[in-house]
């Protein structure tokens, strides 16, 4: 009898410490939050880092080409008013970023329509609130420069616009803050010639 008392006082005694050792080792409730949203936060960082990248690689060429193609077919139709250019570099800076041209309003005051709704701070803007809405972070897209050219790479029958943006993006839990140019091509072909 004196070796079964022993028994079960060994087996009660090694079962408390596996119970005792088990409560030690598990998390307490406190850090079981944090372990269940290192998914999340994982997501959250890749949802915006790919959307950093979509800016810098796509998202800004098409909204420069877009209001590249309506800059440049406004101020075609402003010199079929007869009155010439005075800075090609600032006169298409002014409409592509306001959709202006001298400080007033191409529609209103030249009736030239192709600006209207489609510069490019509108488009950056429009692209903002979209991912402020449906991914939901903050981003600051603004325009550092802007310049129209020819070049050995665009040849005679082309011309490339570019741009330097400020991009900043803050998801919350990580930000990024950077610059970008975009630069997109277009055919002198696809414009009516006033001239010809």
């Amino acid at each position: 009898m004196a070796i079964g008392k022993k028994g079960m006082f060994f087996t009660l005694i090694a079962l408390v410490m596996v119970v005792a050792i088990i409560t030690f080792f598990t998390p307490s409730q406190e850090y079981l939050p944090q372990i269940s949203r290192v998914p999340t936060i994982k997501a959250r960082v890749t949802k915006a880092n790919n959307f950093m990248q979509s800016l810098q690689t796509t998202l800004v060429q098409r909204a420069l080409l877009y209001s590249g193609y309506n800059a440049v077919r406004s101020l075609v139709s402003y010199t079929e008013t007869g009155v010439p250019l005075g800075d090609l570099q600032a006169n298409f800076t002014e409409v592509l970023l306001n959709g202006t041209l001298n400080g007033k309003d191409l529609n209103k005051f030249y009736g030239i329509p192709y600006m209207e709704g489609n510069n490019l701070t509108g488009r950056l803007n429009q692209i903002s609130e979209m991912a402020r809405e449906q991914l939901h972070l903050d981003v600051n897209l603004t325009v550092d420069s802007a310049s129209i050219y020819q070049s050995n790479e665009t040849g005679c029958d082309a011309f490339a616009m570019s741009v330097n943006i400020s991009i900043y993006l803050d998801a919350g839990i990580a930000v990024w803050n950077t610059t970008a140019t975009a630069t997109a091509t277009l055919d002198v072909d696809k414009f009516y010639d006033p001239y010809y």
